[in-house]
């Protein structure tokens, strides 16, 4: 028994062949499979991106519970959650609320979007005191592949990602 590849196979039919039938089947095929892994490409970039937002805040809430976050403000505790945010995310697209409640039971979290549907500039930023519940929200907005979606008529090129992180602080 010989093996496959030593048999001589007749090749000048398809090397002579010109119909084309395979050009326009790839052409047919080939659009929306090339759409098909480009939005997978993104989807698997967003899995990512949500999951480094999710570590950033589990961060964060620990700076908060342990008390660190206490003495910073709101502009160094801004900048040290961008600096834990990684290589995938910028700190421009980033927004977060953090509020205080005195039990579980009360943390009764506002809307994040405005009357026109988009997202609020302005958050609370509320890191509480000892023994407080507190809620860390992060929204980021995640641009989707530089308008793509537009260009279909899909609507907007921005996915809202959100993390959040709800604790008691510690008695510091």
């Amino acid at each position: 028994m010989k093996p496959f590849w030593s048999k001589k196979t007749p090749r000048r039919g398809f090397l002579r062949n010109r119909e084309g039938a395979s050009a326009i089947e790839f052409a047919i095929v080939g659009g929306p499979f090339l759409l098909l892994l480009i939005g997978l490409f993104d989807i698997g970039l967003i899995y990512a991106g949500n999951t480094a937002l999710d570590q950033t805040v589990a961060e964060a809430g620990r700076f908060i519970r342990t008390g660190q976050a206490q003495q910073w403000g709101e502009a160094a505790f801004r900048k040290r959650v961008c600096e834990e945010l990684g290589p995938l995310l910028s700190c421009q697209y980033l927004h977060f609320d953090v509020r205080t409640f005195d039990n579980f039971q009360a943390a009764q979290l506002t809307d994040p979007f405005d009357n026109k549907g988009k997202l609020k500039e302005q958050f609370s930023y509320d890191p509480g005191t000892r023994n407080e519940v507190v809620v860390v929200r992060a929204f980021y907005e995640w641009p989707i592949l530089k308008n793509f979606p537009v260009a279909f008529g899909f609507g907007n090129s921005e996915r809202l990602l959100v993390a959040t992180a709800a604790f008691r602080n510690e008695p510091f």
